[in-house]
């Protein structure tokens, strides 16, 4: 049920962004609207479908704003991104966050360097925050487990989490999926007198 509300909803936000990225005949405001409600769907597999004209956008925008304006839209759209994720710069290693700081510091000023900083700063935030996110949700699980507490909760929480369409995500569920598949079968049989050996014989 949850996988084909999730499918139809990443449907309908390719069709509308793909919808949103012309920019023929558009003034730098219109195009400035275009790019933010683009980059509220960054990470999702809709953004990465249409990341051509998505680029396309970002290059006629900076064609019609100063430098300074066009690094300053998309480092703030890199830091709301790593807000969306979870994810502090100094935790993106040391080469990712000295590139974060270039950006910041407008000592990228190259569209095109400009585009392969941002690609590779939003890659590494998308694959943190997932691993986050999913460390988090492993805790909560033998918590649940554990204590008997939370345990439907947590059981729809790791779903949501399976039928993501976040790519960083889907990426990290395919490397996890027999973890995840294992908690999910120990949550779906849970019951309270077994706890123990449960929590015990973890994957």
């Amino acid at each position: 049920m949850v996988d084909i509300a999730a499918k139809r909803k990443t449907k309908e936000e390719a069709e509308n962004l793909a919808e949103n990225l012309e920019t023929e005949g558009e003034d730098a405001e219109q195009l400035r609207r275009k790019l933010k409600r683009a980059e509220k769907l960054k990470g999702q597999q809709s953004y990465e479908d249409n990341k051509t004209g998505i680029s396309n956008l970002k290059e006629e925008l900076s064609k019609k704003v100063s430098q300074e304006e066009y690094l300053q839209l998309i480092t703030n759209a890199i830091e709301n991104f790593l807000l969306k994720c979870g994810v502090e710069s100094n935790e993106l290693g040391p080469e990712t966050e000295k590139k974060l700081k270039e950006l910041k510091g407008g000592k990228v000023k190259n569209f095109h360097q400009v585009s392969q900083a941002e690609e590779e700063i939003t890659k590494k935030a998308g694959e943190k925050g997932a691993k986050k996110k999913l460390d988090v949700l492993f805790e909560q699980v033998a918590t649940a487990l554990k204590t008997g507490k939370k345990v439907e909760e947590v059981k729809n929480k790791l779903n949501v989490f399976k039928s993501s369409n976040v790519i960083y995500e889907k990426a990290l569920i395919s490397q996890e999926a027999r973890k995840i598949e294992s908690y999910l079968n120990q949550l779906e049989n849970y019951s309270p007198n077994r706890s123990q050996n449960l929590s015990e014989n973890f994957p």
